[in-house]
C-alpha cells in the first residue's frame, strides 16, 4: 500500500496580491527605504482598485457593506479598550463616583485625539493610520493633501525643510513643535531610520500610560493640539527621550507653565 505523502499548498502572500512584476516584490529587499517604497506602491494600487470598485457599485445604486475605512483608533484592540473605557467612565460619572484610574486612559486618548486633530488641520486623509504610510511633505508618499496650501497652516505645524527632505511616517508631522520634529528627522538623515526605535517612541507617546499609571504618560495635551503652548512633557519622557527635546524652548515653557499650576517644579530641557 502506497503511503500518501502530505503536500503543502503554495499560496501567494496577500500583501503581494497587487504584484505585477518581479521588481515590485519587496519580500526579498533588505533595505528598509526601498522595501517601504515598494509596499507603498502596492498599497496605492490596491486603494485605487478599491475606489474603482466602490464607484462601480455606486453606478448601480448598490450600497457597499464594507464599513468606512476611517477610524480614530487604528488597531481593533485599541477600539475595544476605548469602548470599554468610555462605558466605565460614563457609568462612574452617572453614579457620582469618578474613578482616578480613568485619568490614565483619558490622558492617552487625548494625546491620540490631538494627533488626529493635527492630521485634520494638515489636510491628511485617514491613510496616515497605516503602518507603511509616508508623509506627503516628502513628496514620495501615497497620501493626498486636501488643505489648499501649507502657508495656511498654524505656524508651528508648517513643514520644515527636513520634513520635505527626509522620508518619514506622517505621525511625525503631528508633533506641535518644529524643533522636536527636526531633532528626530536629523537623526534619521544623519544615521538612518534604524538609529532609534520609532515604534517604542510611538508606544510611549500614544500608549504610555495604558496600564502603568499616570506617571508613565509621556505627553499631556491641555489646549490647542497644534500649539506647543497646549502641551506638557512628563519627567519620564524627558529622561528617556532627552535628545528629542533638545532646544525645544516653547515646549519647555509650556511644560513648566502647566506643572507650576499643579505646584510642581520646573523641568530643564537640554539646550534650553
Amino acid at each position: 500500500m502506497t503511503q500518501r505523502v502530505p503536500t503543502i499548498p503554495v499560496q501567494q502572500l496577500p500583501q503581494l496580491a497587487e504584484l505585477r512584476s518581479v521588481e515590485e516584490d519587496w519580500t526579498g529587499s533588505t533595505g528598509p527605504a526601498k522595501r517601504r517604497k515598494l509596499q507603498n506602491r502596492l498599497n496605492q494600487r490596491a486603494r485605487r482598485e478599491q475606489r474603482n470598485e466602490e464607484q462601480s457599485l455606486q453606478q448601480y445604486n448598490v450600497v457597499p457593506t464594507v464599513p468606512s475605512t476611517f477610524c480614530l483608533i487604528g488597531r481593533p484592540e485599541h477600539r475595544e479598550l476605548l469602548a470599554k473605557f468610555a462605558e466605565q467612565a460614563l457609568e462612574s460619572y452617572r453614579l457620582g463616583i469618578p474613578n482616578v484610574i480613568h485619568l490614565t486612559d483619558t490622558i492617552r486618548f487625548n494625546v491620540f485625539h490631538a494627533f488626529v486633530r493635527n492630521a485634520q488641520v494638515l489636510g491628511f486623509d485617514d491613510d496616515w493610520l497605516t503602518y507603511e504610510a509616508t508623509s506627503p511633505f516628502n513628496k514620495q508618499g501615497p497620501l493626498q493633501l486636501t488643505a489648499p496650501n501649507p502657508q495656511y497652516y498654524p505656524v508651528s505645524m508648517r513643514p520644515t525643510p527636513l520634513q520635505v527632505l527626509v522620508e518619514h511616517h506622517p505621525w511625525i508631522d503631528f508633533f506641535p513643535c518644529p524643533r522636536m520634529r527636526d531633532n528626530l528627522l536629523r537623526v534619521v538623515f544623519e544615521h538612518g531610520e534604524d538609529a532609534f526605535d520609532e515604534d517604542a517612541l510611538c508606544h510611549d507617546i500614544t500608549d504610555g500610560g495604558a496600564a502603568a499609571g499616570i506617571e508613565s504618560a509621556a505627553m499631556i495635551t491641555w489646549a490647542d493640539s497644534w500649539s506647543p503652548e497646549g502641551w506638557e512633557v512628563t519627567e519620564m519622557f524627558l529622561e528617556k527621550w532627552s535628545w528629542l527635546l533638545h532646544g525645544c524652548v516653547e515646549l519647555q515653557t509650556s511644560t513648566n507653565t502647566w506643572r507650576n499650576r499643579r505646584g510642581m517644579s520646573d523641568l530643564r530641557f537640554p539646550g534650553c
